[in-house]
């Protein structure tokens, strides 16, 4: 085996150094084709019994992966294990090829941790593994936070019983795309897919229209022990990306724009859903602000229960087209004095915006200079509609090539390479010096929210007045 410029040879603790690895290849021709034709037009005699390779670092798995490919087949055993195949000697030119082309990436920061032949491409990202499964996710308002439902069969066979498991959604960008849940058993769940909590969507980047996502078993103690402690949200809220590893579902922002008055079992309210969560977990913890949004959870059920809250009605989309006949304002006026779903929706954060249904009831408005003067209920014409194509493609093209899978990883990772703190504490990019000590500079937001600080001030100010009128 070889490792970082050592060589175990026979398993034994002796280290050689090493640059390079000797393999026997008796009877394999390790050549392009080209080279193969000049020898054998050639006069005298060549032939090859040894092929050497660079010593792969360890760190770089995907060249590590080629060469294991290699020492099997000189050795004349199946490359994978899934098919059992020995590939003939004629191959010899395709691994060749593949030895020419793998990348060896000393050094560059970059380099390895961008493009296809990474390890985070090829292996986390890209390869099966053993104990896991992928499968469709559906909406389940029964679940809590922490809790999913995966098929009773598969529950049964692998003992998964408040068990937990990874849980990812591609493309994984971030750390909060990772997450830990606890299987709950149902007997009568059959289907071939998973029950999924409200809540965890927006960590996860997902929705219920065909998303899937992958779940991976993980079986020992120790890994069972870190999902319960490091990636439970009920064990630690905190997402240094998303601020909190639970996200107010739709329902939930309906339910408490409608019921806030009546609202009596939380802590601390703001009209904002989110920034109320924000607060209360700044000043409660992890577990106080978790058993609030299972108390929020279990409100919305029951307060939704037996009301319409998202079926938009043909009478208030007909209202709504009457409305869109004036301008955004009195549009605007109009909707907000009359009752309706979609208007609830959005005053409670759960759906868009004003200005977006202006668009589907009264104008598109100005695309790129051009003025639409129809909406999408009526329709746009071939020159609105191509205003309006042409304004969507700018403005996908001026958000950079973010859309392509890892450009924003890569970029991050290349503009960062250069950035390092030193011994004094500096945080310096190359030759300049970016902030004099970061390692204790901390500002209140690090610590809590902005609301949360305004909150304990307005406290302490009044505590501070009932003490001096004592």
């Amino acid at each position: 085996m070889c490792c970082c410029g050592q060589f175990y040879y026979n398993g034994r603790l002796t280290c050689y150094p090493v640059q390079s690895i000797a393999v026997r290849t008796s009877g394999y021709a390790f050549l392009l084709p080209q080279l193969k034709r000049m020898l054998q037009q050639a006069t005298f005699e060549w032939d090859q019994d040894f092929l050497v390779i660079p010593d792969p670092i360890y760190w770089q798995v995907a060249s590590t992966l080629v060469y294991e490919k290699v020492m099997k087949f000189v050795q004349g055993l199946p490359v994978t294990s899934r098919t059992e195949i020995v590939q003939p000697s004629s191959k010899s030119d395709l691994f060749y090829k593949q030895i020419q082309e793998v990348p060896l990436n000393y050094g560059s920061l970059n380099r390895r941790s961008c493009g296809k032949a990474t390890l985070i491409r090829q292996i986390a990202f890209g390869k099966r593994c053993q104990l896991a499964l992928r499968g469709l996710i559906v909406a389940d308002g029964s679940l809590s936070a922490n809790h999913i439902r995966i098929p009773h069969s598969i529950v049964t066979q692998f003992g998964l019983k408040n068990k937990y498991v990874m849980v990812v959604r591609m493309p994984t960008l971030g750390p909060a795309n990772a997450i830990a849940l606890q299987v709950l058993d149902d007997p009568k769940w059959t289907c071939p897919c998973f029950g999924f909590p409200l809540e965890r969507t927006e960590s996860l980047n997902a929705d219920f229209d065909g998303d899937e996502i992958n779940i991976y078993l993980v079986m020992n103690h120790q890994s069972q022990a870190e999902c319960m402690s490091l990636l439970s949200a009920k064990a630690e809220m905190s997402d240094f990306v998303m601020g909190l590893k639970l996200a107010p579902s739709q329902d939930m922002l309906v339910a408490y724009h409608m019921f806030y008055d009546s609202i009596d079992f939380l802590p601390y309210k703001h009209r904002d859903l989110r920034r109320t969560f924000q607060v209360i977990y700044d000043l409660k913890g992890s577990a106080v602000t978790y058993e609030c949004f299972e108390k929020m959870r279990q409100f919305y059920m029951d307060a939704l229960e037996n009301k319409t809250c998202f079926a938009l009605t043909l009478e208030e989309m007909k209202r709504l087209l009457h409305y869109g006949q004036g301008s955004l304002k009195e549009f605007k006026t109009h909707v907000q004095k009359e009752p309706g779903c979609l208007k609830i929706q959005i005053l409670s954060g759960a759906k868009g915006s004003f200005e977006h249904v202006y668009q589907m009831f009264g104008a598109v408005g100005y695309q790129n200079g051009y003025y639409v003067q129809n909406c999408f209920w009526n329709g746009l014409t071939a020159r609105e509609a191509v205003a309006h194509a042409v304004t969507a493609t700018e403005a996908l093209s001026n958000s950079s090539n973010i859309w392509e899978p890892g450009y924003g990883y890569s970029k991050s990772v290349y503009n960062l390479q250069s950035l390092h703190v030193d011994y004094l504490g500096r945080l310096v990019d190359g030759t300049q010096v970016l902030e004099k000590d970061v390692l204790d500079v901390l500002h209140h937001t690090d610590v809590m929210s902005e609301d949360t600080c305004a909150y304990l001030l307005e406290e302490v100010l009044v505590l501070g007045k009932q003490v001096s009128t004592m």
